[in-house]
């Protein structure tokens, strides 16, 4: 998998088009987080986004976030992970790691 993401960078995801290959860029959810910025490391070139940039309770507006970064390929690297609250804040945890990446 360390391979086949440096494949992605520098250069992004290849999408063919009708004068030849362009690039789409990979978007990092999560970017600030543990997992985030290792993959931010092995993919420099990437478009890093925080809870700031990519608010994951908001699942009404994460269409239009993404849409306006048109990237090729997303990965998320964001998730609810305060164990000890996350029966406080069910609903909360629910949104962000389930309904979340059903919509990405």
């Amino acid at each position: 998998w360390k391979k086949r993401l440096r494949e992605l960078s520098p250069h992004g995801v290849g999408r063919k088009s009708g004068k030849g290959m362009m690039t789409s860029p990979v978007l990092v959810i999560g970017a600030h987080g543990q997992i985030g910025r290792a993959l931010m490391n092995l993919i420099p070139d990437a478009i890093g986004l925080s809870r700031t940039d990519c608010d994951l309770t908001r699942i009404d507006r994460l269409p239009e976030t993404l849409e306006k970064y048109r990237a090729g390929a997303i990965i998320n690297a964001a998730a609810y992970t305060a164990v000890d609250r996350a029966e406080d804040e069910e609903p909360i945890a629910h949104l962000i790691n389930a309904e979340a990446p059903t919509v990405i």
